[in-house]
């Protein structure tokens, strides 16, 4: 599976990490790895999570208010 962020996405992560290490050193970079890690297992279980609609689900993240 190919995993392809639009511009928006990639802008909306580029801004989240550079708050989150504004906030605390490190957390930036904290916050892309959980992302990374979201990534990574949406490719291994693409179907785990919840419909949000009839073709876009939602994988949260553990330790950030993303989805």
């Amino acid at each position: 599976m190919d995993v392809k962020f639009l511009s928006p996405a990639r802008d909306e992560l580029k801004l989240a990490i550079e708050f989150y290490e504004k906030s605390s050193v490190g957390l930036g970079s904290r916050f892309l790895n959980e992302v990374k890690g979201a990534i990574s297992r949406i490719v291994k279980n693409p179907q785990a999570w919840g419909l949000l609609d009839d073709k876009i689900r939602r994988c949260r993240l553990q330790r950030f208010p993303y989805g």
